[in-house]
């Protein structure tokens, strides 16, 4: 059997459901089953994005001030 991965926004399940397109249970359980691959490749992105955080080191002193002088000093 082949298996394909659909990566559906919400606002589009929404719209099918409020269609009335999700009538047959197969549609649903396909569209359920997209919606939650597409939250867990949210929750694996966020988590990603924690760990090369955590992995960039400690973080430094950021001096705002500084900054904004550099940037005027650079672009006027």
């Amino acid at each position: 059997m082949t298996s394909i991965t659909l990566n559906l926004p919400d606002e589009l399940v929404e719209k099918v459901k409020q269609a009335g397109l999700l009538e047959s249970y197969h549609v649903e359980n396909m569209f359920k089953q997209a919606l939650l691959a597409h939250e867990d490749q949210k929750l694996m992105a966020i988590r990603q994005a924690l760990i090369d955080g955590e992995q960039s080191g400690e973080a430094k002193a950021f001096d705002v001030n500084a900054f904004k002088h550099k940037m005027i000093a650079k672009h006027g």
